[in-house]
């Protein structure tokens, strides 16, 4: 098989993903910062050099390089969640050059690694009376330019809230993403793979409010 140098590869396959797949610019970053990282660790990286014992010295080398973040302050290392976004960004690329025919197989899917797993043992969430008082606090105690941005913002707020949304997946919202037959929202953040929120209370008189207001 042709050896390709990735980078030029990369360029496309992030036009792609920015122009055919419509992926959200944050995503889009994402998928940048994760290569960047490839090609600062292995410069002249190509097709032919790409294999599970590459990938497998990459992350252990995110690991144990040192960084300067903050304030001059050194530290080592990063979390498993980092190298398991990471490990889905360069995926991506790598399932698409083996579409492309530019590689046989992706070797992050390769048998001998394995998916980092990850255990949130600080979760942190609101409950229902923290979202209430977060409600109350906008619509009371915030000036408005008028009652229809008050009326709008408040709806933003309460749909954030009661979904769990992202703030990129809030800010991609579209009107057709609104289904108020089934009482359900499709957050297309990533096209492929949208999610679909059914009804919660308090959802659906806030998306009926956003899907009736034009600014």
């Amino acid at each position: 098989m042709t050896e390709f140098r990735l980078k030029p590869l990369h360029q496309e396959f992030m036009g792609y993903s920015r122009f055919t797949r419509q992926i959200s610019p944050h995503t889009l970053r994402g998928y940048q910062n994760a290569f960047n990282l490839l090609l600062k660790r292995y410069p002249d990286v190509t097709t032919a050099m790409l294999s599970p014992e590459l990938l497998s010295g990459f992350f252990e080398w995110l690991q144990t390089r040192e960084r300067i973040v903050g304030r001059g302050a050194i530290r080592q290392g990063v979390k498993k969640s980092t190298i398991a976004t990471y490990w889905i960004k360069l995926t991506k690329f790598f399932s698409w050059l083996v579409l492309k025919g530019y590689l046989r197989a992706n070797p992050l899917k390769d048998k001998s690694l394995e998916f980092p797993r990850i255990r949130y043992d600080d979760r942190k969430y609101l409950e229902r009376k923290d979202m209430k008082k977060i409600l109350l606090a906008v619509s009371g105690t915030v000036y408005w330019q008028n009652d229809l941005i008050r009326t709008r913002n408040i709806a933003i707020i309460a749909v954030a809230l009661y979904c769990g949304l992202r703030h990129t997946e809030l800010l991609s919202l579209k009107v057709n993403d609104v289904d108020l037959t089934h009482g359900r929202l499709i957050v297309q953040a990533e096209p492929i793979n949208p999610k679909i929120l059914a009804e919660r209370e308090g959802f659906e008189p806030s998306i009926q409010v956003l899907a009736r207001i034009t600014v």
